[in-house]
């Protein structure tokens, strides 16, 4: 299974992406610590409707 769910991100390496997307969560704590609260609700939410 491959859930994107990173809005916005920039990169310019993953061991975590797959064709594009990231496999898993990508979470960035070093650059957007900010971001990591409402993307781990946000992915909770979509493997939550995934696996249901």
């Amino acid at each position: 299974m491959v859930i994107s769910l990173v809005r916005g991100n920039t990169h310019d390496f993953s061991k975590a992406e797959k064709d594009g997307h990231f496999v898993g969560l990508g979470i960035d704590n070093d650059n957007e610590p900010e971001l990591t609260e409402e993307r781990v609700a946000d992915w909770c939410k979509k493997i939550y409707i995934e696996f249901k």
